[in-house]
Formats: structure tokens, sequence, C-alpha cells
């Protein structure tokens, strides 16, 4: 009988304290996850950031949330793992492209700057962290895109794109918007 009660807390004790963890993470005003778990937005690379506030000849595809080194990143909803690159987001640091749903369609997510063991077709669950976020000398940060639909797009313009045409975005979308308009599954 002890060893049921024993089970029975520790199943209470684990249930509690993953749905304390979930709930303390914020949500976009719709009910997606922010991928740090706070909407701590960097304030000076954001959609289309240009000029003084990024790399000189180049726009900002994605929003960069500010995040410390190695602080966790989670996914904005539950989703599928469908590209993982090589290491080219500095320093040993990849990006991930993940399969989520909102509106009832598919669409995919970058996570870039990041340093994770998941590989292509890894799920990953809403409130538990699926990624850490990797070194910068520039500083430490989150770079989150969207894409509307779930074809991989051309690699060279993942976070940056040349300002002498700022309206092909290689497909990606404003992040914040998206998460603000779009219902999740």
């Amino acid at each position: 009988m002890k060893r049921k009660y024993v089970s029975f807390c520790f199943v209470v004790f684990l249930v509690v304290f993953v749905f304390s963890e979930v709930c303390a993470l914020e949500r976009s005003s719709i009910g997606f996850f922010y991928p740090t778990g706070r909407a701590l937005l960097s304030s000076d690379c954001g959609w289309l950031a240009s000029g003084s506030d990024y790399l000189p000849g180049f726009c900002h595809i994605g929003h960069d949330f500010a995040a410390g080194f190695n602080s966790p990143v989670y996914p904005i909803s539950d989703g599928v793992v469908v590209y993982k690159s090589e290491g080219d987001w500095g320093y040993g640091n990849i990006a991930l492209l993940v399969k989520h749903t909102a509106d009832n369609q598919e669409f995919l997510a970058l996570y870039g700057h990041i340093t994770t063991d998941l590989s292509e077709g890894s799920k990953v669950y809403t409130g538990i962290p699926f990624a850490k976020v990797g070194w910068l000398d520039t500083g430490c940060h989150l770079h989150f895109g969207v894409l509307s639909g779930i074809i991989v797009p051309e690699k060279s313009g993942w976070g940056k794109l040349p300002i002498s045409s700022p309206q092909n975005t290689n497909g990606f979308l404003d992040p914040i918007n998206w998460i603000n308009t779009k219902i999740p599954k």
C-alpha cells in the first residue's frame, strides 16, 4: 500500500511541476508560447530591421528574442523538426525548422542560433524545452522566423537578405504578427 501511495505522490508531483512550468511561460494574445518563454523582444533586430540597427546592406528576416547563453528554447506549439542546419549560425550554433499548425494550416517556424541534439523527425512539445540558446560574441539571442507553408526555402536567406530586394523575404513573414493573429492547433 505504501509503495502505491509513494508512486501516486510522485505522479501528482510530476504533473504539478510540469503544469506549473508550462503555465509560467508567457503566451501571445492568441495562445502561442514565446520561444524563450518570455516576450523579451530585441529592440534593434525586429522584422526587416536594417541600416545601423543591423548588418550594413542587409535586412533582418525574423525577430530576435533577448536570451542569455544556454537559456532554454521552447516550441511555440507542438510540432515536428523538418530540417536541421549544420553549424552555420555562428560558433557551431544551428537552426531548426519545425512544422507547426495554426488556423488548420501547417507552417514552419525557424529557431536559430541554438544548440540541440534533436534530429529531423523529432517531435517537440509545448512547454518542454528542446534546445538552448547558443553563444554569440555579438550578444546571445534566439532568432525566430515564420514561413507560411511547409516548403523549406533557399537556405541563404533564412536570417538576412540584401536590402536591395526587401520585398523578397524568401517566404518568411513577420513572426510576431503571425503568433499574434493565428490560432494554434
